[in-house]
């Protein structure tokens, strides 16, 4: 055996003086000791494994060393000397090697991986400790941490030869992110910028108090892969872990970025990577995985985050990076999308060349929120004639022939099945409107609002979906695109359509469809604006959580700036 509890002992007293129980922790490479003294204190022991480095150690002792200093709230280990002044001492294996080792005081805390449940404010905090890591470590360096570790993102470039070695769906998530990367990443390395990382806050480096009702993350434990790197891969790799087993990972996300932000403030470039490097630490863990596997099938511990990660990787494989960039953004206190700005300056000084998608002679407002009186009772609105009928009364008390429901606004009609989402907290509905409607009779000519060209188009046709669905893409100037939604419209609106088709405003685009063949609704046009598609073809979220109202708002301005210019 090599370096079992009993020799451990005796080295302890040998090399330290004390004498005390020695329990074997688990550990990926090195051996690892948990010390109890006779005096009551507690310890690591560490010995490095045989591959080891002696400027590996002095790079991780000069780095505790200066944390300590620092006194910047973060609770780490502090080093031990031997009797003899030591920081590390040199012992012969029982197979001839020399390893490294040294000793360390303990940090008391729970594992954050051994923590439940994960709050928001936990993530949070979670986030504020990297974040003063970050600030902790922007003046260290050290000769040492210039080197090419497997689990540093600036190096992913590295699986591409072992990315061949797997197959099917998991192929496929890691030949996507990987494509990432490269597309995303790569290109803004040179100017983001670099600091010594300690690059290892995973579930089970990062240490939570015992208090159960408001628990604090004091620091970290284990600095053997400490780098130099971009700065943002600290945050990218907390966040790879932080978020595995989430039911909404970027909501999760979220807060453990605006907490790091609180403390280190990010800059739009690294805002932009951030998902993909969280995907990058993502492929190399699950790459490592399978070579463990194939290295060493008898130890466990490295396969420990394996398949919560091939989980994490199909689930965040369908969200759209630019929404992940987005949230990200409004977690840091900036404008979620940043085109909304121009967007708005844009059609401030151009809404004059707009046609309205419908003709608006003779219209009233509909109240169609929460508590509405126009919409009788949840029974009504839940049911498709009644509902019809309660808004052509409405319109018709208002002596209009034209109603338009507004954009923004939180609605009863969207709390059913069909709308929810499962968060990290519960259930959530997708309740708010992110578009305006315009009732009136079916057959109404729909027009395109400006000069464009045709996207997408799709017949939607589920009960309470859009039906057929035109989507318009705008191209202003390279730095202004926007795209314009028209929802419910009758099948024949899709039959001559071709996408890249180009139409002037004023075209007549399509006609609204009846109830029957346009999702079940009342007669109407929802006629959508959004500064990014994500990705989607032919539909688009027409509504949104309450929770997330500042990101799709930033996304979709409202329709009624490109109509009357406010």
């Amino acid at each position: 055996m090599l370096f079992d509890s009993e020799q451990v002992t005796a080295l302890i007293q040998k090399h330290y003086g004390l004498k005390g129980l020695v329990t074997k922790l688990p550990g990926e490479l090195d051996l690892n000791f948990f010390v109890q003294s006779i005096e009551g204190l507690s310890y690591i022991f560490k010995i490095a494994n045989a591959k080891e480095e002696l400027p590996n150690l002095e790079l991780q002792n000069a780095l505790i060393n200066h944390l300590q200093k620092k006194n910047s709230g973060l609770m780490v280990s502090s080093l031990m000397l031997t009797v003899s002044g030591e920081e590390i001492i040199h012992l012969t294996a029982d197979d001839g090697d020399i390893r490294l080792a040294r000793l360390l005081t303990w940090v008391d805390g729970r594992v954050l991986a051994h923590v439940n449940p994960h709050s928001p404010l936990l993530l949070q905090r979670l986030g504020e400790m990297c974040g003063n890591l970050c600030l902790s470590l922007a003046e260290f360096d050290h000769p040492a941490a210039h080197r090419f570790i497997k689990w540093d993102t600036q190096q992913t470039e590295w699986i591409k030869p072992h990315i061949a070695s797997f197959s099917g769906e998991q192929k496929s998530l890691v030949q996507y992110f990987y494509w990432l990367f490269e597309k995303e990443v790569l290109p803004l390395f040179p100017r983001l910028r670099k600091s010594v990382n300690y690059n290892d806050a995973n579930d089970y480096n990062v240490l939570v108090s015992d208090d159960v009702n408001d628990p604090v993350v004091p620091g970290v434990i284990d600095f053997g892969d400490v780098v130099y790197t971009q700065t943002i891969n600290e945050l990218a790799i907390a966040l790879a872990y932080a978020v595995m087993n989430k039911p909404d990972p970027i909501e999760a996300a979220c807060h453990v970025v605006r907490g790091f932000n609180n403390r280190f403030t990010l800059t739009d470039e690294e805002i932009h990577v951030l998902f993909p490097l969280v995907a990058a630490r993502l492929i190399i863990s699950v790459t490592c995985s399978a070579l463990n596997k194939i290295d060493h099938p008898e130890n466990k511990y490295l396969q420990i985050s394996d398949r919560p990660a091939w989980m994490l990787l199909e689930k965040i494989s369908q969200v759209s990076p630019a929404m992940a960039e987005y949230a990200f953004r409004n977690a840091c206190g900036l404008t979620p999308c940043p085109m909304e700005n121009t967007f708005e300056k844009w059609t401030t000084e151009n809404y004059g060349s707009m046609t309205s998608p419908v003709e608006l002679k003779n219209f009233c407002w509909l109240n169609l929120s929460v508590g509405s009186a126009d919409l009788g009772t949840m029974h009504d609105v839940l049911n498709d004639q009644k509902l019809e009928d309660h808004v052509r009364n409405v319109i018709h008390k208002e002596n209009a022939t034209l109603g338009i429901g507004r954009y923004d606004e939180a609605r009863a009609i969207y709390t059913t099945s069909s709308f929810e989402i499962i968060a990290n907290d519960g259930p959530q509905w997708r309740s708010i409107h992110m578009g305006l409607d315009f009732f009136c009779a079916s057959g109404t000519a729909v027009r395109a609002i400006y000069d464009g060209t045709v996207h997408s188009f799709a017949n939607n046709n589920k009960d309470r979906d859009y039906g057929p669905t035109i989507i318009l893409k705008h191209r202003i100037s390279d730095g202004l695109t926007f795209y314009t939604l028209y929802g419910h419209l009758n099948v024949e609106s899709l039959e001559r359509l071709s996408v890249g088709k180009s139409l002037k405003a004023g075209d007549v685009i399509a006609f609204i469809g009846e109830r029957s063949e346009n999702g079940n609704w009342p007669p109407h046009l929802h006629f959508q604006v959004m500064l990014d598609v994500l990705n989607e073809q032919g539909n688009f979220p027409g509504v949104c959580a309450p929770e997330q109202r500042d990101i799709w708002k930033s996304i979709c301005p409202d329709p009624w700036l490109l109509i009357t210019g406010k």
